[in-house]
């Protein structure tokens, strides 16, 4: 495979925009962190251009991954997060069911559901060791398709 390489007059827009997309991203981290309202969430949200369809955004419970549920491709991205909140790196996808509309982690950080709403399936995981997910199975929710809220205890 070989490297990308840009003129540095394409480069310098690239390099910017991808600077960009990271204050805002860890502004929305922080923002999530913080407790603050979803609606707030979802418009700084909105000013990040991700290329999914990002249904939901959820901190681990010792803040230091973020879990993504992108709609658009059935997937959950995982980020490894800094103490300011900065995200770091990204360590790939982890398969869902399609459509997913929201997502929840239990108090005691273990486990992750995934609520994919058109056909009421919830999506299970594990979380492991540097944030790894491990599918632990699914269920369809009777009389839940296209429900959108999940909580998890």
């Amino acid at each position: 495979m070989s490297a990308v390489h840009l003129e540095s007059e394409d480069l310098e827009p690239v390099i910017k925009r991808l600077r960009r997309a990271q204050g805002q991203l860890a502004g929305v981290l922080n923002m999530i962190a913080e407790g603050r309202d979803c609606g707030d969430v979802v418009t700084q949200l909105a000013a990040v251009g991700t290329g999914q369809a990002a249904t939901c955004w959820i901190v681990s419970a010792d803040g230091s991954y973020v879990y993504v549920s992108n709609a658009g491709s059935a997937s959950l991205t995982t980020f490894q997060a800094s103490t300011g909140g900065q995200l770091l790196a990204s360590f790939g996808n982890t398969s869902t069911d399609g459509g997913t509309v929201d997502a929840a982690i239990t108090g005691n950080g273990r486990f992750l559901y995934v609520q994919a709403g058109a056909a009421g399936i919830v999506d299970e995981f594990s979380i492991g060791a540097l944030g790894a997910l491990t599918e632990v199975g699914s269920v369809t929710v009777p009389g839940a398709a296209g429900g959108e809220g999940i909580v998890a205890g």
